[in-house]
């Protein structure tokens, strides 16, 4: 049951592999909004599971998508890119006016540090940074 022979590294177009891995490089390095959503959650402490598992199952099901076809399925109904470009932009449109109501409120709670040292000491920063 011999599936052939393996290429060797000659035979392996190394444009193709520099392509694959800054895409997946991109994906992984690039601070978009999901992740800045996720990271304001989990600074603030707020329903970080359910986020977390929110944003790791959707991103599942579109590297999933991606991968099984999503682009053939899409030249096979193109009517379907009309479809994703404009739940696409609502969505983005919904996330924004959110954010805009976030920022047009004003509000002076910020991102709060809550440790017990630095209240017990009366002070705002971390002892290394106060030291010297």
């Amino acid at each position: 049951m011999s599936a052939g022979p393996r290429p060797s590294f000659e035979d392996v177009d190394l444009s193709v592999l520099a392509a694959g891995l800054g895409l997946g490089f991109s994906l992984i390095v690039a601070i978009g909004a999901q992740n800045v959503f996720v990271l304001r959650q989990g600074i603030r402490r707020e329903h970080v599971f359910v986020v977390a598992a929110i944003c790791t199952v959707s991103d599942a099901l579109l590297i999933v998508a991606g991968v099984g076809g999503m682009g053939a399925v899409l030249q096979a109904m193109p009517w379907l890119v009309g479809v994703a470009r404009w739940a696409g932009a609502i969505f983005l449109l919904g996330y924004a006016v959110l954010a805009a109501r976030r920022a047009l409120r004003g509000t002076d709670e910020g991102l709060v540090v809550e440790d017990a040292e630095v209240g017990a000491r009366g002070g705002t920063a971390p002892a290394a940074a106060t030291a010297g």
